[in-house]
């Protein structure tokens, strides 16, 4: 009887299955990336490590109501 792996998402029948997550998770990679150098841009967050809005104090949280979501992470004050 063949059994299944365990990953942090649950069960993940095999490599197809992994294959899909991997580029799942590259792809969320990507759009929190590129939602970091748009509020950088916009001025929502800054690239300056000396700046209150400093982006390496983000954590990225997603996408809301149009508007992507990030949250300080020792404050755990969200800027939308």
């Amino acid at each position: 009887m063949k059994t299944k792996e365990r990953s942090f998402c649950g069960d993940v029948a095999g490599a197809e299955d992994r294959a899909t997550l991997n580029e799942l998770i590259a792809a969320e990679h990507d759009r929190a990336a590129a939602a970091f150098d748009v509020a950088v841009i916009a001025g929502r967050l800054s690239a300056d490590p000396t700046a209150i809005n400093y982006a390496g104090h983000y954590m990225y949280m997603g996408r809301q109501s149009g508007r992507e979501l990030f949250k300080h992470h020792m404050t755990r004050d969200y800027i939308a």
